[in-house]
């Protein structure tokens, strides 16, 4: 239980980091800028006190959640990955980071094409993951349906 709060945290600080990294850097794309405007992450920046910080980083923890993935390097900034979970986000990059260990040792597993490309590149660090926002159960039912 221990690993699995420390792989929240970190994923959580990443995030942080390379949104920010995104947001002030003058040559970011445009698009996931303005993607990344509209996020309660842009909360993040703004707190002065640990109370504060913890309750912005609820985000990550909120059920039925809409999120992105991104990258902070300029060469990726064109493709972004936007997705739905039913559980909170974090709980969902816990089994992607899971399927993608399986990948890479070339394990029989059923896994999204998007990890599949993050295996063959072998850059799945250099993405990272922010909620855009939570829906409500019948929202999400007609969200996730094909």
């Amino acid at each position: 239980m221990l690993l699995c709060h420390l792989f929240f945290a970190f994923r959580m600080i990443q995030s942080v980091l390379m949104g920010q990294y995104v947001l002030l850097h003058p040559r970011s794309n445009s698009k996931l800028r303005a993607l990344l405007n509209g996020t309660p992450f842009r909360r993040l920046f703004l707190c002065t006190s640990w109370e504060e910080l913890a309750s912005s980083l609820q985000c990550f923890k909120q059920d039925n959640a809409v999120y992105v993935w991104f990258s902070h390097i300029a060469n990726f900034q064109p493709k972004f990955y936007i997705g739905s979970t039913s559980s909170f986000v974090l709980c969902r990059e816990h089994s992607r980071f899971r399927k993608f260990l399986q990948v890479q040792q070339n394990k029989f597993v059923l896994a999204e094409v998007a990890l599949r490309f993050w295996c063959r590149y072998d850059n799945f660090w250099m993405w990272s993951v922010l909620p855009i926002y939570t829906l409500t159960n019948q929202t999400f039912g007609l969200w996730s349906k094909p």
